[in-house]
C-alpha cells in the first residue's frame, strides 16, 4: 500500500500548492503564481499514475481521494476564474493608460510651444 500513502502525499502537496495559488492571486502576485504552477504539473502526473495503479479493495480510500480531488478541483477552477479576471483588469488598465498617454501626447504638440516663454530664462540681465 505504499502507493496510496505516496498519493496522499502529494494530494496534499497539490493542495497546499492550491492554496498557495489561491493567495498569490488574492495578493495579485502573477510571478508567485506561474511558479506554484510550475511545481505542480509533475506533481499532477505523478498523482494520475498512482491513481491507476491502486487497486479495487482500496475503494474506501478512493472515495476519500476523490472527495479531495473535487474539491481542489473547485478551487482550482476559483483560482483559473479569479486569474482571468485579473488579466481583464490589466487589460483595461493598459489600454487606459495607452488612451491618456496618446491624449496627453496630442496636447503637448497642440499647446506645447504655447506657453513656452519668447525671452530666454536670463532675460535681458544676462545680455548685459
Amino acid at each position: 500500500m505504499p502507493e496510496i500513502d505516496k498519493l496522499f502525499r502529494l494530494l496534499e502537496t497539490y493542495e497546499e500548492l492550491t492554496a498557495k495559488e489561491a493567495f498569490c492571486l488574492k495578493e495579485v502576485n502573477l510571478e508567485g503564481v506561474k511558479e506554484v504552477q510550475v511545481k505542480k504539473a509533475p506533481i499532477l502526473k505523478e498523482m494520475q499514475r498512482l491513481r491507476e495503479l491502486l487497486s479495487m479493495e482500496e475503494a474506501v480510500l478512493k472515495e476519500d481521494y476523490n472527495r479531495r480531488v473535487a474539491d481542489l478541483l473547485a478551487a482550482e477552477d476559483r483560482n483559473e476564474k479569479r486569474l482571468g479576471e485579473l488579466m481583464a483588469e490589466n487589460r483595461m488598465a493598459y489600454r487606459r493608460l495607452s488612451n491618456t498617454t496618446t491624449a496627453a501626447s496630442k496636447a503637448v504638440r497642440a499647446y506645447g510651444h504655447a506657453g513656452q516663454p519668447s525671452v530666454s530664462p536670463k532675460g535681458k540681465m544676462g545680455e548685459a
